[in-house]
């Protein structure tokens, strides 16, 4: 199995306007990303306390726009979760109940996370991007890739999401 080297350009990061699969990502088995990226300290669970070292090492704004849609989304809060995504995503999906089908159908693993835990922030040329690890109820873990925009009162709204599956084996 081959590591995944993304650069997380416009080109890799699909938003949710554009496609709800890996398809650009090349072939699958190298779209496996690897465990390397995640960093030691990353236990935290949805809606728990975000240990000192995953606070440092995020954006606060994008930390809060991406826990917050996730959190809604885990809620099946509609109106929360739609309020959060950029314009783009919101013409690709014109109502709450249309983006919500697409995430219960595409992103299961955020719609009923297991656990969930930050990692690093990075601006890039394709805007700025916040992991986060996803364990899903069936034991499956993902590092979802969440592009950002900042609106023009620097508010962060999620212009989307990959989620790739850490198929890499754990110690």
């Amino acid at each position: 199995m081959s590591r995944l080297a993304l650069s997380l350009s416009a080109a890799a990061v699909f938003t949710l306007a554009a496609s709800a699969t890996l398809a650009g990502f090349g072939d699958e088995p190298s779209a496996r990303a690897a465990s390397a990226h995640q960093p030691a300290a990353v236990e935290a669970s949805v809606g728990g306390a975000m240990p000192a070292a995953i606070a440092a090492s995020t954006n606060p704004r994008a930390r809060s726009a991406v826990m917050a849609q996730i959190e809604a989304i885990k809620r099946d809060d509609t109106p929360s979760a739609y309020k959060l995504t950029s314009a783009g995503v919101r013409r690709a999906f014109p109502t709450g109940d249309a983006f919500m089908t697409m995430i219960r159908t595409y992103y299961p693993a955020m719609h009923r996370p297991r656990a969930v835990a930050l990692g690093p922030f990075s601006e890039t040329k394709a805007g700025p991007i916040q992991i986060v690890f996803i364990s899903g109820t069936d034991g499956s873990n993902w590092i979802a890739y969440f592009q950002l925009e900042q609106e023009k009162d620097g508010a962060m709204r999620i212009a989307g999401c990959t989620m790739v599956e850490d198929k890499m084996p754990m110690i």
